[in-house]
Parts: C-alpha cells; structure tokens; sequence
C-alpha cells in the first residue's frame, strides 16, 4: 500500500532528521518545496521521480490545491512519496492542509517533524530565541500572507519576548516600521538572517531603525528577529565556525571528511560528483592464484573488489596468502574495515610513490580505476575495477554549491578533472588535496592548492583547518 510521509528538510542539509533522511534514500518520488537545500534531493534513489511545487512570494509556482493533487496522484501511481517541505512542515509550511487532502483521499500519511527555521536560523546567527533574564518567550509569524493581511504590530510591540518573523525578506522595512509606529523603540535589536544552513549564509544586526538600509543584497529565505536576544551574539568558536566547506569525491570518504568537518563547526558539503561504477573484472578471480601481491590505489577500489568477492561467494580465507599493498592510509583504514591490514604503504603517498616501493616484486595485481595514473602499469598486471559516472543533474548541483563555498576540497584527480573545469568563480576560494596526485591534477587548472599531510580524512580536515586559520 502507497504511503505519504510530510517530511520536514530543517534549515539546511545537515538539519534534516535520521528518519526523514533515510525516507528520502528510499522513496520512489519527491515533491519538494522551493527555498530548501536542493542538495538533499541527491540523496534520491537514481530512478526517483522528482516534482518541484514550490511557492514564494511573488512567484506562486503552483497552488496548494493543486499540490494537493499531486500528491494524491502520486500516491496512487508511487509506493513511498515524501513531501519535502523547508523547515518544518507545520510551521507555516501549509503541511496541515495536505495531511487533510491526503486523509480525505483515503492515502494514509505520516509527519516527519524537522527544526523549524524559526529556532534553527537565529542559533545559526548565534541569537537564542530565549536567554535567562532577558527573553522568557518567544512568538512566530509569518512576514508574507497571500491576502495582504496587516498583523497587529501594537499587540507585537507590546509583547514581551522574542518576536520572529519567517519569509520576511520582502516585508522587512514594513515590518521595522509597523513595530516602531507600533510602541516598539526604534532602538530594539533585530537581525535578518538569509539562507541560514546554506553556502552563502549571512546575518545582518542593527535596530528597527536601521535595519531595512542594511539589507539590501541579502536573498530570501530569511528569518527576521526582534527583540533584546537579537543584540546577542553566542555563535560557536569552533575553529570552522562559519566557513561553508565543500568536499568533491565519491561515496563513504565524503562522508567521513564531512562529519570531521562538522565537528570542528564547519557547514560541510558533501559534493557527490561522481558515482562509482564497478566493471567486469572477474578474470582476476579466475587468475588470482598467480599473483602473491595485491596493489590497492582507492578506497573506492577496496570496497568494489571485495563486494564483488562476495558476489562471488568467495571464502576470505582465499586471500591468506597474499600480500596487500597501498597508496596510502585512508586506503588502508578501508581496508581494515574487511579485516586485512596493509603490508606496504609507501612513504609518499602517491600512485608513483606505490610504484617506486613495489619496484621489482614479483606477481604484482594491481587492482585500480579506470583513468587512474599509468605508472603503476609497470609493476604488475593491471585489472580495472571501476569507473567514475558523471550524471549532469548532480554536476548542475555541485558547480552551484562549489561555487558558493568558503574552502573546496578534492579527494581524487578523476573528481577535480569532473567538476574544476566547469566553475566559474570570480574568486579563487583555497582548495585542499588530499595528496599530490589530486593537487597536480588542480594545478593543471591555474590554482595553488594545500596538500593534506597524508591521504586520510584527519590529515585532509587538519589541513582545510589550517587553512582557515
């Protein structure tokens, strides 16, 4: 039976929950709200089909009766729907009138709650919404209604507490103005916070009087704060604290760099540039007894050769007797992970420097990607393992996130020859290798990047925070 989950996407990719997370990997369809973190939909199933229903101010791209039927529509075509909507999906997100429509259908649906932005955007700007002996209460509303509607600006001003307007990027100066004119000193501190979670976020503080000249290039969404937690600023001292970090590879390492990058306070963005696509490479299996060595250049290469072993129904003892070499430490934790520890890792880690140190052993299988460094094709039998495929629609993402960060990091050659020839930055924000291959293939481009003391995920976020400082 069809399932419909109101799935809240929080206030930037990172906010989104466990659950709405893992419902978003597994549904057969998504219809999304504009204004959210488009990087989420690249965590889709590759055959989701994806409808955006997005509404803003003055660009009503469908209208809420219509989005009722799509979802009713696809609930009846889709196993499992998510309704991806910023924020939470009961904060002024309309989520309420399509739970309605959904029951009414007789489609049964469930809510996934998120941080609404009305608390997630002034912590990001480090304003608490409440603090001891300063704010006991705080109230939400929203700065746009389709009817005009004028709220009453003398009851807001004479409330205690933190007053928070959502979409209030174009009422701003109405709002300022209604508040003072209101009873509200013209002195009460406020910020407007924009596309707070996302590359670009900024926070603009000044009063009701200043505030509407001080914004004039900041995009919506934007979360508008009133009150005396607005002059505050608590924002985290993290060494990355406010740096968006966009991170260019390929499957669980991305992953890993960008929960260390989280950690040092960093918005990290995993940047999905390429898949790994395994190939045929099962004449090594039906060859594997002539070799006494096994050459890894990837952690990609790792899990691909030994997912295929499984396949394959192959016993780990088979490999007992061989000898496991390399490139470098981040393979080699990889490698770990399977229950084999590495016997050569070579000092520097670089395709040539495994081949300097494998240099004149015999029975050599060197088990890589296709495109990868040719030298190592002269110290053993070379099997391709897999590919990397470029799908333009995650491309379009990544060039628009890359674009927008603080730091770019690159976890492999094949990923900055993907995505580095088709930014268009104005600026020339620092980019981080994780070791000289990759930084040799970023020089090629005319940029001087840092290079990670060994290739590991620690050793790369080390690197983007010496960076920063």
């Amino acid at each position: 039976m069809s399932r419909v989950f109101l799935v809240g996407a929080g206030c930037g990719a990172d906010a989104i929950g466990a659950r709405g997370l893992s419902l978003l990997r597994r549904c057969d369809c998504v219809i999304y709200d504009d204004l959210l973190d488009e990087s989420l939909l690249g965590e889709c199933p590759p055959d989701c089909e994806k409808i955006f229903a997005g509404k803003r101010s003055g660009a009503h791209s469908a209208e809420q009766a219509e989005i009722n039927r799509i979802l009713v529509s696809c609930a009846k075509r889709h196993r499992l729907v998510v309704r991806l909507k910023g924020g939470d999906p009961y904060v002024f997100g309309r989520g309420g009138e399509e739970a309605l429509a959904l029951r009414e259908a007789g489609i049964p649906f469930a809510v996934v709650s998120a941080s609404t932005s009305a608390i997630a955007a002034p912590a990001a700007a480090g304003i608490p919404v409440t603090h001891r002996g300063i704010s006991r209460s705080f109230h939400v509303y929203t700065g746009h209604t389709r009817d005009g509607e004028m709220p009453d600006y003398a009851l807001i001003a004479r409330t205690e507490g933190t007053h928070v307007f959502l979409m209030a990027r174009s009422r701003c100066g109405e709002i300022c103005r209604g508040l003072i004119e209101g009873g509200m000193s013209e002195d009460m501190p406020c910020a407007l916070v924009s596309e707070a979670g996302m590359p670009g976020a900024r926070a603009v503080r000044g009063t009701l009087h200043t505030l509407p000249d001080l914004i004039a290039d900041l995009p919506a969404p934007a979360v508008l704060v009133v009150g005396k937690t607005a002059g505050m600023d608590v924002r985290s001292d993290l060494p990355l604290a406010g740096v968006t970090v966009a991170v260019a590879g390929t499957g669980e390492y991305v992953g890993k760099v960008c929960a260390l990058l989280r950690e040092e306070g960093a918005l990290a963005r995993p940047l999905g540039v390429a898949e790994v696509r395994a190939l045929a490479f099962d004449s090594f299996f039906e060859r594997m007894m002539q070799f006494s060595v096994l050459a890894f250049t990837s952690s990609n290469g790792v899990r691909v050769f030994f997912a295929r072993a499984k396949e394959k129904r192959i016993d780990h003892r088979a490999f007992a007797r061989f000898r496991f070499a390399v490139v470098g430490n981040g393979t080699a934790e990889t490698l770990a992970e399977y229950g084999f520890y590495a016997d050569i890792v070579p000092r520097v880690h670089t395709a040539a420097g495994l081949a300097e140190r494998l240099r004149g052993t015999q029975n050599v299988a060197v088990l890589r990607a296709e495109g990868g460094n040719p030298v190592l094709g002269e110290i053993g039998e070379e099997f391709l393992l897999y590919r990397l495929y470029y799908d333009d629609e995650k491309l379009r993402r990544c060039v628009y996130e890359a674009e927008r960060a603080d730091i770019l990091a690159f976890s492999s050659a094949q990923t900055v020859r993907g995505l580095l020839p088709l930014l268009s930055m104005d600026r020339r924000p620092p980019i981080v290798c994780i070791g000289e291959e990759t930084a040799k293939a970023v020089r090629a481009f005319g940029y001087t990047p840092a290079v990670a003391k060994d290739a590991s995920a620690e050793s790369l976020v080390k690197e983007i925070v010496s960076c920063r400082d």
